[in-house]
């Protein structure tokens, strides 16, 4: 889980967050939850021959609006694990009230193409399906 608060950077016009601010919190998420695993991208892209991760998929739906100063909290976890991509499940809340709910598929690639994902990675990733 990620706290995030909201910034003026965040909203639109009406201090609502920006439809596209949400792709950035989710982003983070994702970032997060490697990190939980004690797994940082940029290693994994210099230790693994420039292995990285691209969103190939994403379906959003936007239940609320959170507004500037809102604190929200991103939850990812992963819903299903393929040889070169998963399917993360991601939330975007405030306190208890869910404001997006995200199905984003992720490929690991390198150099342009798809590769499989790390048996290390893969196996952590894997102990958290829902």
């Amino acid at each position: 889980m990620l706290p995030i608060r909201v910034y003026y950077e965040d909203t639109d016009f009406s201090a609502r967050v920006y439809h596209a601010s949400y792709l950035r919190f989710l982003e983070r998420g994702r970032t997060e939850l490697l990190r939980a695993l004690e797994v940082a991208q940029s290693d994994l892209h210099a230790e693994m021959g420039g292995l990285a991760f691209v969103v190939r998929k994403m379906t959003i739906d936007f239940l609320g609006a959170a507004l500037m100063d809102d604190v929200l909290t991103v939850v990812t976890r992963p819903k299903e694990m393929r040889g070169a991509s998963m399917i993360l499940a991601q939330e975007v809340r405030r306190g208890a009230d869910v404001l997006v709910k995200a199905d984003v598929t992720v490929a690991a690639v390198r150099e342009g193409r798809a590769v499989r994902i790390p048996d290390h990675l893969r196996s952590a990733l894997s102990a958290g399906l829902s």
